[in-house]
Protein backbone atom coordinates (compact mmCIF):
# COMPACT_ATOMS: atom_id res chain seq x y z
CA UNK A 1 0.00 0.00 0.00
CA UNK A 2 1.06 3.15 -0.51
CA UNK A 3 2.34 6.38 1.74
CA UNK A 4 1.07 9.08 -0.53
CA UNK A 5 -2.96 7.33 -0.51
CA UNK A 6 -6.06 9.31 -0.37
CA UNK A 7 -4.40 12.65 -0.58
CA UNK A 8 -7.66 14.51 -2.04
CA UNK A 9 -9.39 13.42 1.42
CA UNK A 10 -6.96 15.57 4.32
CA UNK A 11 -8.87 15.53 7.01
CA UNK A 12 -6.38 16.53 9.45
CA UNK A 13 -2.60 17.71 9.29
CA UNK A 14 -1.23 18.59 12.65
CA UNK A 15 1.08 18.91 15.58
CA UNK A 16 -1.75 19.19 18.33
CA UNK A 17 -3.04 15.61 18.89
CA UNK A 18 -6.32 16.56 20.86
CA UNK A 19 -7.86 17.97 17.21
CA UNK A 20 -5.62 14.99 15.75
CA UNK A 21 -8.09 12.77 17.96
CA UNK A 22 -11.15 15.18 17.81
CA UNK A 23 -11.19 14.88 13.91
CA UNK A 24 -10.45 10.63 14.49
CA UNK A 25 -13.39 10.48 16.55
CA UNK A 26 -15.30 12.47 13.92
CA UNK A 27 -13.77 10.24 11.03
CA UNK A 28 -14.89 6.78 12.76
CA UNK A 29 -17.82 8.42 14.71
CA UNK A 30 -17.11 6.18 18.00
CA UNK A 31 -14.73 6.70 21.40
CA UNK A 32 -10.93 6.81 20.67
CA UNK A 33 -8.93 7.38 23.72
CA UNK A 34 -5.01 7.14 23.59
CA UNK A 35 -2.86 5.60 25.77
CA UNK A 36 -0.03 6.94 27.42
CA UNK A 37 1.12 10.67 26.79
CA UNK A 38 0.23 12.81 23.91
CA UNK A 39 3.43 13.61 22.10
CA UNK A 40 3.75 17.54 20.78
CA UNK A 41 6.67 17.03 18.57
CA UNK A 42 5.24 15.47 15.49
CA UNK A 43 2.71 15.92 12.57
CA UNK A 44 -0.64 13.87 12.90
CA UNK A 45 -2.16 13.16 10.21
CA UNK A 46 -5.77 11.54 8.78
CA UNK A 47 -7.15 11.31 5.03
CA UNK A 48 -10.00 9.59 4.46
CA UNK A 49 -13.47 9.42 3.69
CA UNK A 50 -16.76 8.90 5.80
CA UNK A 51 -20.34 7.90 5.00
CA UNK A 52 -22.95 6.50 6.98
CA UNK A 53 -22.06 3.17 6.98
CA UNK A 54 -18.36 2.87 6.25
CA UNK A 55 -15.25 5.25 7.19
CA UNK A 56 -11.85 4.65 5.14
CA UNK A 57 -9.10 6.19 6.82
CA UNK A 58 -5.19 6.67 6.43
CA UNK A 59 -3.35 7.36 9.59
CA UNK A 60 0.11 8.60 10.80
CA UNK A 61 0.17 9.12 14.15
CA UNK A 62 2.23 6.57 16.08
CA UNK A 63 -0.21 7.02 18.82
CA UNK A 64 -1.73 4.01 20.92
CA UNK A 65 -5.55 4.37 20.79
CA UNK A 66 -8.40 2.35 22.71
CA UNK A 67 -11.37 1.98 20.73
CA UNK A 68 -15.33 1.70 22.30
CA UNK A 69 -18.00 3.30 22.11
CA UNK A 70 -21.82 2.85 20.70
CA UNK A 71 -20.21 2.74 17.01
CA UNK A 72 -17.87 0.22 17.80
CA UNK A 73 -20.87 -1.46 19.16
CA UNK A 74 -22.50 -1.58 15.59
CA UNK A 75 -19.24 -1.97 13.50
CA UNK A 76 -16.68 -4.37 12.04
CA UNK A 77 -12.71 -2.65 12.15
CA UNK A 78 -9.97 -4.06 9.56
CA UNK A 79 -7.07 -2.46 10.18
CA UNK A 80 -3.94 -2.74 8.28
CA UNK A 81 -0.70 -1.73 7.98
CA UNK A 82 1.12 0.37 5.39
CA UNK A 83 4.54 0.42 6.96
CA UNK A 84 5.67 -0.06 10.01
CA UNK A 85 4.34 -2.40 13.00
CA UNK A 86 0.81 -2.31 14.95
CA UNK A 87 0.41 -4.34 18.23
CA UNK A 88 -3.70 -4.86 18.14
CA UNK A 89 -5.97 -6.80 20.84
CA UNK A 90 -9.30 -7.52 21.68
CA UNK A 91 -10.66 -9.27 24.73
CA UNK A 92 -7.26 -10.83 25.64
CA UNK A 93 -6.02 -11.89 21.92
CA UNK A 94 -3.02 -10.07 20.58
CA UNK A 95 -1.99 -9.94 16.81
CA UNK A 96 0.91 -7.82 15.23
CA UNK A 97 0.15 -5.97 12.23
CA UNK A 98 2.67 -5.88 9.34
CA UNK A 99 2.24 -5.13 5.69
CA UNK A 100 1.54 -9.43 5.32
CA UNK A 101 -1.26 -9.52 8.34
CA UNK A 102 -3.99 -7.60 9.46
CA UNK A 103 -6.73 -7.24 12.25
CA UNK A 104 -10.58 -7.57 12.19
CA UNK A 105 -12.52 -6.37 15.33
CA UNK A 106 -16.03 -7.34 15.59
CA UNK A 107 -18.70 -5.09 16.92
CA UNK A 108 -18.77 -4.74 20.74
CA UNK A 109 -14.88 -5.72 20.72
CA UNK A 110 -12.61 -3.12 23.08
CA UNK A 111 -9.57 -2.16 20.46
CA UNK A 112 -6.48 -1.46 21.63
CA UNK A 113 -3.66 -0.29 18.85
CA UNK A 114 -0.39 0.06 19.75
CA UNK A 115 1.95 1.61 16.95
CA UNK A 116 5.56 0.26 17.20
CA UNK A 117 7.52 3.66 16.29
CA UNK A 118 5.66 7.28 15.50
CA UNK A 119 5.99 6.92 11.75
CA UNK A 120 3.86 3.94 11.95
CA UNK A 121 1.31 4.41 8.82
CA UNK A 122 -1.97 2.53 9.49
CA UNK A 123 -5.42 2.35 7.04
CA UNK A 124 -8.50 1.91 8.96
CA UNK A 125 -11.62 0.76 7.84
CA UNK A 126 -15.24 0.89 9.68
CA UNK A 127 -18.02 -1.28 8.23
CA UNK A 128 -21.53 -1.28 9.53
CA UNK A 129 -22.56 -4.68 10.61
CA UNK A 130 -25.87 -4.39 8.44
CA UNK A 131 -23.52 -4.27 5.51
CA UNK A 132 -22.05 -8.20 6.66
CA UNK A 133 -25.83 -9.36 7.14
CA UNK A 134 -27.12 -8.05 4.24
CA UNK A 135 -24.22 -9.68 2.25
CA UNK A 136 -24.04 -12.92 4.34
CA UNK A 137 -27.89 -13.25 3.77
CA UNK A 138 -27.30 -12.87 0.04
CA UNK A 139 -24.32 -15.55 -0.28
CA UNK A 140 -26.14 -18.10 2.14
CA UNK A 141 -29.59 -17.74 0.39
CA UNK A 142 -31.08 -16.74 3.89
CA UNK A 143 -30.78 -14.65 7.16
CA UNK A 144 -27.99 -16.00 9.06
CA UNK A 145 -28.41 -16.84 12.63
CA UNK A 146 -26.41 -14.84 14.54
CA UNK A 147 -23.88 -12.35 14.50
CA UNK A 148 -20.57 -12.68 12.44
CA UNK A 149 -18.00 -13.39 14.29
CA UNK A 150 -14.34 -13.03 12.79
CA UNK A 151 -10.69 -14.36 14.05
CA UNK A 152 -8.67 -11.21 15.04
CA UNK A 153 -5.65 -12.12 12.67
CA UNK A 154 -6.21 -11.91 8.64
CA UNK A 155 -3.34 -13.07 6.72
CA UNK A 156 -2.90 -11.28 3.38
CA UNK A 157 -0.42 -13.26 1.91
CA UNK A 158 -2.02 -16.74 1.74
CA UNK A 159 -2.85 -17.90 -1.74
CA UNK A 160 -6.71 -17.36 -0.21
CA UNK A 161 -6.32 -14.03 0.94
CA UNK A 162 -4.26 -12.28 -2.28
CA UNK A 163 -7.46 -11.56 -4.08
CA UNK A 164 -8.77 -9.70 -0.84
CA UNK A 165 -5.40 -6.91 -0.80
CA UNK A 166 -6.21 -6.49 -4.75
CA UNK A 167 -9.59 -5.33 -3.51
CA UNK A 168 -8.00 -3.10 -1.25
CA UNK A 169 -5.79 -1.61 -3.09
CA UNK A 170 -8.33 -1.36 -6.00
CA UNK A 171 -10.43 0.32 -3.97
CA UNK A 172 -7.56 3.13 -3.00
CA UNK A 173 -6.54 3.44 -5.88
CA UNK A 174 -10.08 4.75 -7.87
CA UNK A 175 -10.71 6.97 -4.81
CA UNK A 176 -7.18 8.56 -5.37
CA UNK A 177 -8.15 8.70 -9.44
CA UNK A 178 -9.77 12.23 -8.81
CA UNK A 179 -12.12 10.79 -11.76
CA UNK A 180 -16.26 11.90 -10.84
CA UNK A 181 -17.57 9.05 -11.27
CA UNK A 182 -15.69 7.18 -8.11
CA UNK A 183 -17.06 10.48 -6.02
CA UNK A 184 -20.73 8.95 -6.59
CA UNK A 185 -21.89 7.37 -3.45
CA UNK A 186 -23.32 4.27 -5.28
CA UNK A 187 -20.26 3.39 -7.20
CA UNK A 188 -18.06 3.96 -3.59
CA UNK A 189 -21.40 1.49 -1.62
CA UNK A 190 -20.57 -0.80 -4.65
CA UNK A 191 -16.77 -0.99 -4.33
CA UNK A 192 -17.41 -1.15 -0.34
CA UNK A 193 -19.53 -4.25 -0.90
CA UNK A 194 -17.08 -5.65 -2.83
CA UNK A 195 -14.45 -5.74 0.08
CA UNK A 196 -17.35 -6.68 2.60
CA UNK A 197 -18.01 -10.22 0.07
CA UNK A 198 -14.42 -10.77 -0.53
CA UNK A 199 -13.58 -10.16 3.71
CA UNK A 200 -16.63 -12.59 3.93
CA UNK A 201 -15.22 -15.08 1.60
CA UNK A 202 -11.36 -15.20 3.16
CA UNK A 203 -11.33 -14.39 6.45
CA UNK A 204 -12.35 -17.01 9.10
CA UNK A 205 -15.62 -16.52 10.82
CA UNK A 206 -18.19 -18.47 12.60
CA UNK A 207 -20.09 -18.95 8.96
CA UNK A 208 -17.07 -19.55 7.08
CA UNK A 209 -17.73 -23.57 6.64
CA UNK A 210 -20.99 -23.00 5.79
CA UNK A 211 -20.47 -20.77 3.00
CA UNK A 212 -18.12 -23.31 1.47
CA UNK A 213 -20.99 -26.06 2.19
CA UNK A 214 -23.54 -24.20 0.50
CA UNK A 215 -25.91 -24.50 2.97
CA UNK A 216 -27.13 -22.32 5.67
CA UNK A 217 -26.48 -22.20 9.80
CA UNK A 218 -29.25 -23.54 12.08
CA UNK A 219 -28.53 -23.44 15.66
CA UNK A 220 -29.24 -26.71 17.19
CA UNK A 221 -32.22 -26.99 19.78
CA UNK A 222 -30.24 -27.59 22.84
CA UNK A 223 -28.92 -23.78 21.89
CA UNK A 224 -32.29 -22.65 21.09
CA UNK A 225 -33.87 -23.68 24.25
CA UNK A 226 -30.60 -22.11 26.67
CA UNK A 227 -31.17 -19.10 24.55
CA UNK A 228 -34.93 -19.29 25.26
CA UNK A 229 -34.13 -19.72 28.94
CA UNK A 230 -31.46 -16.45 28.83
CA UNK A 231 -34.19 -14.56 27.96
CA UNK A 232 -37.07 -15.22 30.06
CA UNK A 233 -34.66 -14.95 33.37
CA UNK A 234 -32.05 -12.56 32.46
CA UNK A 235 -32.19 -10.86 35.71
CA UNK A 236 -32.42 -14.07 37.51
CA UNK A 237 -29.10 -15.88 38.72
CA UNK A 238 -28.52 -18.06 36.53
CA UNK A 239 -25.09 -20.52 36.18
CA UNK A 240 -23.82 -23.14 33.48
CA UNK A 241 -25.52 -25.63 34.91
CA UNK A 242 -28.86 -24.30 34.72
CA UNK A 243 -27.97 -23.38 31.09
CA UNK A 244 -26.82 -27.10 30.55
CA UNK A 245 -30.27 -28.06 32.32
CA UNK A 246 -32.29 -25.85 30.13
CA UNK A 247 -30.90 -27.33 26.92
CA UNK A 248 -31.25 -30.73 27.75
CA UNK A 249 -27.52 -31.84 27.44
CA UNK A 250 -24.04 -31.38 28.76
CA UNK A 251 -22.45 -28.70 29.86
CA UNK A 252 -19.78 -28.88 27.55
CA UNK A 253 -22.08 -29.58 24.64
CA UNK A 254 -24.16 -26.42 24.95
CA UNK A 255 -20.08 -24.28 26.01
CA UNK A 256 -19.52 -25.68 22.05
CA UNK A 257 -22.10 -24.89 20.64
CA UNK A 258 -22.07 -20.81 21.61
CA UNK A 259 -18.28 -21.01 20.88
CA UNK A 260 -19.35 -22.23 16.96
CA UNK A 261 -22.18 -19.64 16.59
CA UNK A 262 -21.23 -16.42 19.02
CA UNK A 263 -17.53 -16.84 19.42
CA UNK A 264 -17.71 -17.24 23.24
CA UNK A 265 -18.82 -19.24 26.11
CA UNK A 266 -22.09 -19.11 27.57
CA UNK A 267 -21.70 -17.23 30.19
CA UNK A 268 -19.62 -15.08 28.50
CA UNK A 269 -22.59 -14.32 25.97
CA UNK A 270 -25.04 -13.94 29.50
CA UNK A 271 -22.71 -11.41 30.71
CA UNK A 272 -22.56 -9.28 27.20
CA UNK A 273 -26.40 -9.97 27.19
CA UNK A 274 -26.97 -8.09 30.81
CA UNK A 275 -24.26 -5.32 29.96
CA UNK A 276 -26.72 -4.51 26.99
CA UNK A 277 -29.86 -4.26 28.90
CA UNK A 278 -27.71 -1.92 31.87
CA UNK A 279 -26.47 0.13 29.56
CA UNK A 280 -29.96 0.77 27.21
CA UNK A 281 -31.37 1.37 30.98
CA UNK A 282 -28.79 3.64 32.07
CA UNK A 283 -29.18 5.91 28.86
CA UNK A 284 -32.84 6.04 29.16
CA UNK A 285 -32.84 7.15 33.07
CA UNK A 286 -33.94 4.30 34.23
CA UNK A 287 -32.56 4.16 37.73
CA UNK A 288 -29.16 4.68 39.10
CA UNK A 289 -26.19 2.54 38.55
CA UNK A 290 -26.42 0.24 41.65
CA UNK A 291 -30.24 -0.56 41.01
CA UNK A 292 -30.00 -0.84 36.97
CA UNK A 293 -27.46 -3.17 37.88
CA UNK A 294 -29.05 -5.46 40.12
CA UNK A 295 -31.94 -5.37 37.74
CA UNK A 296 -30.71 -7.52 35.53
CA UNK A 297 -28.68 -9.72 37.66
CA UNK A 298 -25.27 -8.07 38.74
CA UNK A 299 -24.65 -9.02 42.58
CA UNK A 300 -21.05 -7.36 42.75
CA UNK A 301 -20.93 -4.12 41.92
CA UNK A 302 -17.15 -4.07 41.95
CA UNK A 303 -16.76 -6.82 39.12
CA UNK A 304 -19.90 -5.19 37.56
CA UNK A 305 -18.22 -1.80 37.03
CA UNK A 306 -14.63 -3.40 35.46
CA UNK A 307 -16.61 -5.61 33.39
CA UNK A 308 -19.08 -2.60 31.96
CA UNK A 309 -15.79 -0.57 31.46
CA UNK A 310 -14.21 -3.17 29.48
CA UNK A 311 -16.50 -3.73 27.53
CA UNK A 312 -17.81 0.13 26.65
CA UNK A 313 -14.73 2.08 27.63
CA UNK A 314 -16.06 4.06 30.26
CA UNK A 315 -17.25 3.59 33.72
CA UNK A 316 -21.09 2.71 34.04
CA UNK A 317 -21.65 6.12 35.81
CA UNK A 318 -20.50 7.75 33.07
CA UNK A 319 -22.73 6.65 30.76
CA UNK A 320 -25.70 7.82 33.37
CA UNK A 321 -24.16 11.07 33.41
CA UNK A 322 -25.16 10.89 30.46
CA UNK A 323 -28.51 10.18 30.19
Amino acid sequence: MRSDMLTRYTVASSANATDFLHALHHMYTTEIRPIGRLPADREYVLRGINAADYSIGYIRSGLGVEIAGPEAERSYFVDFVVSGLLNAERRGEHTVNTSARAAVFNPGDRQRLLPARPDTETLGIRLDRALFETELTALLGREPDGPTVFDLALDLMGADHAGLRIVVESLIDQLDTGAKIFDHPAVRQAHVRSFVISLLLTHRHNFSDLLLEGHSPLRPRPLRRALDFIDQSLGDPITLSDLAQAGNCSARTLSDAFREHFGCSPMAFLRDRRLERVRADLLAGSGSVSTVAHRWGFTHLGRFAAAYRHRYGELPSATAARA
